[in-house]
């Protein structure tokens, strides 16, 4: 149902002839005439006040008078009877329609017709009265001819109806609107476009839909008739255009041609139209029009690390900027420009004046009007952070939009550029130290190369705040840091420059080969960037030199004394005299030696011995260096008969038997253990008187057994035939037996040579060993062992048979030497390596990504020093562990006198990690800047966040009750007790606290 109310859409009186105000004598000429129409389901609710009981029929229509004096009329209620709802009480159509019988106005009423008297008005002659008797005499009544009135006219005028239809009325209104938006207006003369100019936001199209049952006279727009297609009816802003006329419609369009300041309306359209016999009917059509308002976008600047500006742009156009045009600004149709500027959460500045500069916390911004803009850095402040500043757009109607634009200052980053990594800088030698308490001086006491000198460069291009040597902040030349091997002095030391200059000089000898010396260096520039590397000292380790000696027996059977370490030279790590020995199965010759324990050896020559004898002695300094020489000497010749020998005189270790606690050669199936000959002995006329060897009288036959074997002499008709067995091994290289034969004649005249057994030595023979282990963890074996190494007859060397392991290096083949149960530094892990072949191995944590090998090489030593060198192959398996991610949520409401519940302890959370590992899995903590809370880590895992100061980071600082995820994020690191290790990440979300 619609209420035509004239205040509100137009008035709505017609006192045109034949209106409803000249059919209606009693309403009067002043009234207030409101048409009534029912809705589609023939329901029309009254207005408050309006009696039911006043309801009046006047022909085809109903009326009803308010106490104010209003008058409603329902058109054509007389016919079809509505539904009325009166205060909420709907009276149906059939009680309405008696309620209005009841209320017609009755006929003029004539004289009473009845026989009774005391008429007011005379009725007339009559006849006298019968008797009473059982029947009342005949009344005669007066009936007159009743006067004519219409109930129900007859249809001879109907009235025209109209309505507009709209996008805002799509069933059509007598009172209608429409909207256009001045976002789609296009660009005009000296003024922009609209926001949505691509758009046809500023038209809009409708339709007079209306019905003339008389005919139609004229359809009529501001009180101009329609005629035509294309007819044009102006508003101050815009313009009707008629697009179609047919029976009963009569299309339009409307078109905004310039934008509105201030209004929201766009002219009024009456809409009348007339039918051919007067009638007419009105509507009306009202253009709203929306504001368009500035679109602005977030823009972005970045000055280069290192720099500090001018960094120019545009925030309106975003030309200069490096959001570029995606970031530029749509003034829209009313245009605009930048009113206000602000830093951070700082008070807005008024742009509107002129040019202002806004201090920011980095740097300065020079804003105008425009939108141009000039941001320089500040000196001195750090790099890798930001600056925002807020910007407001106001358009030609006031309309604002604000948004952003973001300085990006770029972090320069701190580089270490070189430490010295070999050469100069990173080499003494223990060689190069003078004499010490209680240290005998180095082998070239005389030179400087207990010292070396380097230089470190560095690059900090945002200043540099601190270099740091093993954690000792440098600050100038002279500086020196003292290490338990040494000194280094800093010499130059130039922060501006990124250069600092060094001597490390060696002050005492260390223990071991080749140990090294390291330096940490850290730089960090002002804005907390580090850089760290380090540097190594390698301290060549000085060696012993032992020195051969000679010397010569003045007599003949005599015993010799010879100072063998006097010519010795014991270099920086001294020669104890202990340590001073003579090399085992090193004597060639029949006598025995001494060590007398002062550095000197006696050698006791055999009965008759002469010629040249000789022996090998060590000396070992105090890190465990060796120096072997060889100490010769020459015996006195002992006159003798002529005597001589053929035949064989070499035998094979490799025949050998197996032999009580000892194994067998590596041919034991042969018989080269033996060698055979024979003796000839020349005596001229004499005759052999005795035939010894080694002191043993075989003149007719015998035996003579050596350490090492045994020579049989056979007497056979008048020649001597000898055969040998070696029995054991020998522990030189070459080994010998030697025997010494003496022959003395009938005349006591006697002559000797020797028969020397060369032994050739049998070798051992390793065989390559492989073992697995998962990354981090340990494994052990035994490569002797293991994989069954061969030492031959010789077995292994005292220690246990293993004299030297090292990292492989690529290099598989080259025997090693040393090391052995020092810990070598493989590509993936540590090896223990004994002299017995035990071994074990300590994958590090970490190290590898995928499977891998790592491969050392050792060399084994049978007991009379031969080597051989074969392979140990550790397969590492990767082992990776998983991160626990973890997120706490803390409640700003919390905070201590800020928080709106402070007695809460919601500003605290915490939680424990769980990453799964070998062993006890330990925690460190390894970044998170603490910018709103703190945050503590232990060992364990167990973790607590403490919120301290409240998330106000705009544009976040007044969205209401809500959660800021990510607001704090820490890295952490996990560590099993294998090694490896995984990063994770502990996340803080606050819970926003409002007023």
């Amino acid at each position: 149902m619609e209420f035509d109310d004239q205040q509100q859409f137009g008035s709505q009186v017609d006192d045109t002839p034949g209106s409803l105000a000249s059919l209606s004598t009693d309403l009067g000429q002043s009234a207030s005439r409101v048409i009534l129409r029912a809705d589609a389901s023939n329901t029309i609710t009254l207005p408050n006040g309006v009696a039911i009981e006043t309801i009046q029929s006047d022909g085809r229509d109903l009326i009803i008078e308010a106490v104010d004096g209003t008058v409603y009329v329902i058109i054509d209620g007389a016919i079809g009877v509505p539904q009325i709802i009166v205060d909420g009480v709907a009276v149906p159509p059939l009680n309405l329609a008696a309620l209005i019988v009841g209320n017609e106005p009755e006929p003029a009423a004539g004289p009473p017709q009845s026989s009774g008297g005391n008429f007011a008005t005379d009725v007339g002659p009559i006849q006298d009265a019968f008797d009473l008797g059982d029947l009342l005499p005949y009344t005669e009544l007066a009936f007159p001819q009743p006067e004519e009135e219409e109930v129900i006219p007859a249809v001879e005028d109907e009235e025209p109806t109209v309505v507009v239809i709209t996008p805002d009325n799509p069933v059509g209104a007598t009172n209608a609107s429409a909207e256009v938006d001045e976002a789609g207006l296009p660009a005009r003369a000296g003024e922009p476009a609209g926001t949505e100019a691509a758009s046809d936001s500023e038209t809009t199209a409708g339709t007079i839909k209306f019905e003339s049952p008389d005919g139609t006279d004229a359809v009529l727009i501001n009180g101009v008739e329609i005629t035509a297609i294309g007819q044009t009816f102006t508003s101050p802003d815009g313009t009707l255009t008629i697009t179609s006329i047919s029976e009963g419609s009569i299309g339009f369009s409307y078109r905004l041609d310039d934008n509105l300041l201030g209004v929201t309306e766009d002219g009024f359209f009456s809409i009348t139209v007339r039918d051919t016999d007067g009638d007419e009917a009105t509507a009306s059509l009202i253009i709203n029009v929306l504001d368009d308002a500035p679109i602005t976008l977030d823009d972005t600047d970045f000055v280069a690390a290192g720099t500090f500006g001018p960094e120019t742009g545009n925030v309106i156009t975003g030309i200069g900027t490096t959001s570029g045009v995606a970031g530029a600004d749509n003034l829209g149709a009313d245009g605009g420009s930048v009113t206000s500027v602000v830093s951070g959460s700082g008070n807005p500045v008024d742009v509107s004046g002129g040019e202002v500069t806004v201090a920011g916390m980095y740097g300065t911004l020079t804003i105008n009007a425009d939108g141009s803009y000039s941001y320089v850095r500040d000196a001195g402040t750090p790099g890798g952070v930001t600056e925002t500043f807020g910007y407001t757009v106001t358009d030609g109607d006031g309309s604002t939009s604000t948004s952003a634009l973001t300085i990006e200052i770029g972090d320069a980053p701190v580089q270490i550029v070189s430490v010295p990594e070999s050469g100069a800088g990173t080499i003494v030698n223990e060689a190069g130290l003078p004499e010490r308490p209680n240290e005998a001086p180095g082998t070239a006491e005389a030179t400087p190369v207990e010292s070396t000198s380097g230089t470190i460069t560095f690059s900090a291009p945002d200043g540099v705040a601190s270099v740091e040597i093993n954690g000792v902040v440098i600050t100038g030349a002279g500086q020196v840091i003292v290490t338990p091997e040494g000194t280094l002095t800093i010499d130059d030391y130039d922060p501006d420059g990124g250069t600092l200059d060094y001597t490390f000089e060696l002050t005492d000898n260390t223990s071991g080969d080749d140990t090294t010396v390291s330096f940490e260096v850290t730089v960090t520039d002002t804005d907390g960037d580090s850089d760290t590397d380090d540097f190594t000292i390698t301290v060549v380790d000085d060696v012993p030199e032992a020195i051969d000696d000679t010397a010569v027996q003045s007599e003949e059977d005599a015993s010799i004394t010879v100072d063998a370490f006097a010519n010795d030279i014991p270099g920086a790590d001294s020669i104890q005299l202990d340590q001073i020995a003579l090399v085992p199965g090193s004597t060639i010759g029949g006598g025995s030696v001494v060590y007398n324990g002062d550095g000197t050896f006696t050698y006791n020559p055999a009965p008759g011995e002469e010629g040249e004898v000789a022996f090998d002695y060590t000396i070992t300094d105090g890190d465990g260096d060796v120096s072997t020489a060889t100490v010769s000497i020459t015996l006195a010749a002992d006159s003798t008969p002529a005597i001589a020998l053929q035949g064989g005189n070499v035998v094979e270790e490799a025949g050998l038997p197996a032999r009580p606690g000892e194994p067998a050669g590596s041919d034991a199936a042969s018989n080269s253990e033996i060698a055979t000959g024979s003796i000839s002995i020349s005596t001229a006329g004499d005759t052999v008187a005795s035939l010894t060897v080694n002191g043993v009288n075989v003149t007719n036959g015998g035996t003579v057994t050596t350490a090492n074997g045994s020579l049989t002499v056979i007497l056979n008709a008048g020649a001597y035939t000898y055969s040998y067995t070696l029995s054991d091994n020998t522990l030189a290289d070459p080994g010998s037996d030697s025997f010494s034969l003496i022959v003395t004649d009938s005349d006591g005249d006697s002559a000797s040579t020797t028969l020397t057994i060369d032994i050739i030595d049998d070798v051992p023979t390793a065989n390559a060993d492989t073992n697995s282990v998962t990354e981090g963890a340990i494994v052990g074996g035994n490569v002797l062992t293991d994989s069954a190494d061969v030492f031959g007859a010789d077995g292994a060397e005292a220690a246990g048979g293993v004299v030297g392991v090292r990292a492989s290096g690529g290099d598989t083949t080259t025997d090693a030497s040393g090391n052995v149960g020092s810990v070598i530094n493989g590509l993936y892990g540590t090896l223990t390596l004994g002299a017995d072949g035990t071994y074990s191995y300590a994958s590090r944590g970490d190290a590898i990504t995928a499977d891998a090998v790592d491969v050392f090489v050792y060399t084994i030593e049978d007991g009379d020093g031969d080597l051989s060198t074969t392979t140990l192959t550790i397969d590492v398996s990767d082992v990776t562990l998983s991160p626990d991610n973890d997120t706490q949520v803390v409640n700003e409401a919390a905070l201590d006198a800020v928080g709106s519940t402070p007695g809460s302890n919601a500003e605290t959370a915490s939680g424990q990690l769980t990453v799964a590992g070998t062993g006890t899995v330990t925690y460190v903590l390894d970044s998170g800047s603490d910018t709103y809370g703190t945050l503590t880590l232990n060992a364990d895992g167990s973790y607590s966040y403490t919120l301290t100061s409240a998330f106000d980071t705009s544009p976040d600082a007044d969205n209401g009750t809500n959660t800021e995820l990510g607001a704090e994020s820490y890295g952490y690191t996990a560590t099993d007790a294998s090694g490896n290790s995984v990063t994770g990440t502990i996340t803080i979300d606050i819970i926003d606290d409002v007023p």
